[in-house]
């Protein structure tokens, strides 16, 4: 049997990582040299959909300010991604034998 494990928002709190408000705020900080994409992320509560509306906004050649929008979103999301990673990858070991198996209809 398959087993899947589905992970909801929180899981990374459980070893001390962040959550998702703590993500945006990273991204806001990094992103501090551009206060639009700040707000639009503030207004939006979601780096998705400020990564999609700066993407289609790029596919316009003309449109540079949107494209460079683009490789410093897509830069400080990797970055904090490979941080969180790296968090993850600090510790010695992660327990989910405390988390209760539920069986999902397929």
């Amino acid at each position: 049997m398959k087993k899947i494990l589905l992970l909801g928002a929180g899981f990374s709190r459980t070893w001390g990582r962040w959550l998702a408000s703590e993500v945006m705020g990273e991204l806001c900080g990094r992103l501090q040299d551009r206060p639009w994409l700040v707000e639009m992320l503030q207004k939006m509560h979601n780096f998705e959909a400020v990564y999609g509306a700066r993407g289609d906004a790029a596919q316009d050649p003309r449109n540079d300010q949107a494209q460079e929008d683009m490789v410093l979103l897509t830069r400080a999301i990797e970055q904090t991604f490979a941080d969180m990673n790296d968090a993850f990858a600090s510790l010695s070991s992660i327990e989910l034998s405390t988390f209760q198996e539920r069986s999902v209809p397929t």
